[in-house]
């Protein structure tokens, strides 16, 4: 499926081949890659790419990230979370990579808020640490263990 987009602020699917210019950027999920990415197309005007298929990132192209699932050598930008497998991702080749971090106690929360109200933007009206604390050790422990493997 190729979209195109009306708006005149953001480039996009201009036929225009990027190539080995393309950037690939990685980053553990909650890391603040939608955050960066959103940066990127605000200073560039050009609309990024994801490796992450629509049916597992509709919520993001609601919220204006209008390049999830498209990798193409069009998107200048492509997020992944590479070396993460995230089911229906999409493979591609860069040129250039960047690589988004933060710190674990940080995107440990977001992440299982994001796992638990299948949303980018919902937080929780309890911390898992404290009234959950089974679950929250099972899910440290899985996605420590997850952060080792692949980062």
């Amino acid at each position: 499926m190729q979209w195109v987009w009306d708006e005149p602020d953001y480039r996009f699917l201009d036929g225009e081949s990027i190539g080995a210019r393309k950037v690939g950027f990685t980053s553990y999920p909650r890391s603040g890659n939608s955050f960066l990415r959103r940066y990127c197309e605000q200073i560039t005007s050009l609309t990024t790419g994801s490796s992450i298929h629509t049916h597992t990132s509709t919520s993001l192209q609601i919220m204006g990230l209008k390049g999830e699932g498209h990798i193409g050598d069009n998107a200048w930008i492509v997020k992944s979370h590479h070396p993460f497998e995230i089911k229906l991702s999409e493979k591609f080749t860069s040129g250039k990579t960047f690589i988004c971090v933060r710190h674990p106690l940080d995107v440990f929360p977001s992440f299982a808020a994001l796992c638990n109200t299948i949303s980018h933007g919902n937080k929780t009206d309890f911390e898992f640490y404290r009234d959950y604390p089974e679950y929250w050790n099972w899910f440290v422990t899985k996605q420590a263990k997850l952060m080792q493997e692949f980062f």
